[in-house]
């Protein structure tokens, strides 16, 4: 099924996947089949897309490909499509679903819907840093936030992160302190100051475990002229001996 490449980088495209799905009857009284609960067994069914990112192309403008069926010099990911496995295997799959909202879409049969998706690195290309600061003194929007280390705390993860893509690390309490009740995520724009990105009801932007000091955001900043920014500091304890950091190193390579 070909893909309508439309945006500037070439790694999204929008597919139109049309399924239909009717109940199985019975042969000889042609009543719908039913299961043990008594609702329609409905006729089972699915696709696979593939997207392949570069890629030999012939004298004729297309791909070239092995004996195999594969793409020559290309990458290819594949995304299962089938409504027993959409939801179960989204955290598995390289491919992502790329509308702002969850949402479950309902057809009945000869209806189409819509699907959009992106390779899950996509932004890979596009690096961001990711900054650990104090969070006394901080407004939003400003541009005059400090830039001050953030007190009794140390960043153990990674120091980027791809632009839109997520990023995960945690906060490592220093002896004599322990890890605060709560953070705040801001984006910092190089000319324009920070912003703070909230959680609200119908979509939590990061997470924080206070016990753990896991760290997860949804969405890093866009643009490469930005900065993901933690804004926390740790809470002075007399006798608290820290957390323990992974010593784990993140090249960008």
């Amino acid at each position: 099924m070909p893909v309508g490449r439309y945006t500037s980088d070439l790694m999204t495209g929008e597919i139109l996947l049309l399924y239909s799905s009717g109940m199985i009857y019975d042969p000889e009284t042609h009543e719908p089949v039913v299961d043990e609960n008594g609702e329609p067994i409905l006729l089972s069914g699915g696709a696979e897309l593939s997207v392949t990112l570069g890629g030999t192309l012939g004298d004729d403008g297309e791909l070239i490909r092995d004996e195999s069926g594969n793409v020559i010099g290309g990458h290819t990911e594949k995304m299962t499509i089938s409504w027993e496995n959409l939801y179960k295997e989204e955290g598995e799959e390289n491919l992502l679903n790329d509308t702002t909202l969850d949402e479950t879409i309902y057809v009945t049969e000869g209806e189409t819907a819509t699907l959009v998706a992106r390779y899950r690195g996509d932004a890979l290309h596009s690096i961001i840093p990711v900054r650990l600061y104090a969070s006394k003194g901080v407004t939003s929007p400003s541009t005059t936030n400090p830039v001050e280390a953030a007190e009794g705390l140390i960043l153990d993860g990674p120091d980027f992160a791809g632009t839109d893509s997520s990023w995960e690390g945690k906060l490592v309490a220093e002896p004599g302190y322990v890890l605060p009740d709560s953070i705040r995520i801001f984006t910092r724009h190089t000319s324009d100051g920070e912003e703070i990105e909230s959680n609200n009801s119908w979509t939590q932007n990061y997470k924080y475990n206070k016990s753990t000091g896991r760290v997860f955001v949804k969405y890093a900043p866009a643009g490469g002229a930005s900065e993901l920014v933690i804004r926390a500091d740790g809470v002075k304890t007399e006798g608290a001996l820290g957390g323990n950091s992974s010593g784990q190193t993140y090249p960008q390579a």
